[in-house]
């Protein structure tokens, strides 16, 4: 339905208008009627409104006067002006103000419900291409992300060639700055086997991913430390990148804690992440990436841990993986 509010200092008038005009049939509701210009401007400052419909001459503020308040603070607002003043400079104001129509007294309720019908279909359309740009965008941005989530998954699960990757990325407009990069892997304790999940859970499940990931890419983002995309069975993967090796382990390590905490506090879940080893070149990346899930394996062994480090893990074995051997010479050069 579309909101109306009818202003008019005269009762008679207001009466007269809210009476006589068959506004549900027209697709209307009047939703409120003021007695002058002042008393509109605070109900529309509180209120959904789409139309309004104003005399000129009123005390405190007047119809003009209000034409311009809503000109500049609500321009989505349909005016529509009755006065009994034929003159060309008042009509000359109101269309500076964009006023959809001027209407001398006496206005009949035939001619208003013209007018009304006019207004009304000019919403209705402006609505449908609101509502359409809307979806169109809505789609966009989600497939937007199936293309990114897909093509960073690519890179970090090495299953393209160099030439390839860069093309994608450049595409997607993605510059990998870093001289150092690791992954890491973020998983919901509740929902690791995702092939038993009933179809209800495996909406909770994509919904629950959803908050992971924006809290994750807004931590990452804080931290300006790379970039976050959805990876498979409901997972999202960080590729983390520095230009600071030395610190880059420290700063992984904050930035996984501080994730967990925040999803600790919105979900009340559990989340695992596990961060593979530093490498140095991109084409390696899919090292860590499988050191990521290795470590979050380990959850098993480490019980109320919450995030597992390669590093960490290798030391109980005194192995090195070539993701160590690389963030040794990412650290001696």
């Amino acid at each position: 339905m579309i909101k109306a509010i009818v202003v008019d200092d005269e009762i008679l008038t207001r009466e007269g208008i809210s009476a006589n005009i068959p506004w549900k049939k027209l697709g209307y509701e009047l939703v409120a009627v003021c007695a002058d210009g002042r008393e509109a401007r605070d109900y529309v400052q509180g209120n959904e409104v789409d139309v309004v419909l104003t005399d000129i001459c009123m005390p405190y503020m007047d119809g003009l006067q209000l034409s311009e308040f809503l000109y500049h603070e609500y321009p989505q607002i349909k005016i529509i002006i009755f006065s009994g003043y034929d003159e060309f400079e008042y009509a000359k104001q109101a269309l500076k103000y964009q006023v959809s129509e001027y209407l001398l007294k006496p206005v009949t309720a035939s001619e208003l419900s013209g007018v009304l019908i006019q207004i009304g279909e000019k919403i209705d359309e402006r609505r449908k291409n609101e509502e359409l740009i809307g979806r169109m965008s809505t789609t966009y941005h989600k497939n937007h992300l199936l293309v990114r989530s897909d093509v960073l998954m690519s890179l970090v699960m090495g299953d393209k060639t160099r030439e390839e990757n860069d093309r994608e990325l450049e595409e997607l407009g993605i510059t990998l700055w870093g001289n150092a990069f690791r992954v890491a892997v973020i998983e919901v304790e509740d929902y690791r086997d995702v092939h038993s999940l009933d179809d209800k859970k495996k909406q909770e499940r994509a919904l629950i991913a959803f908050v992971v990931y924006n809290v994750s890419q807004e931590i990452v983002e804080k931290y300006g430390a790379g970039e976050v995309f959805q990876g498979k069975e409901y997972r999202t993967v960080l590729l983390l990148e520095s230009n600071k090796p030395v610190e880059f382990c420290r700063e992984s390590r904050a930035i996984a804690e501080e994730i967990n905490g925040r999803l600790k506090e919105i979900l009340g879940m559990k989340t695992n992440i596990g961060i593979g080893g530093c490498i140095r070149e991109r084409q390696a990346l899919f090292h860590s990436y499988e050191d990521a899930l290795a470590a979050l394996q380990c959850r098993y062994i480490f019980g109320e841990e919450s995030l597992f480090v390669m590093e960490d893990i290798r030391q109980h074995t005194g192995e090195q993986t070539e993701t160590e051997l690389a963030a040794e010479e990412i650290l001696d050069a």
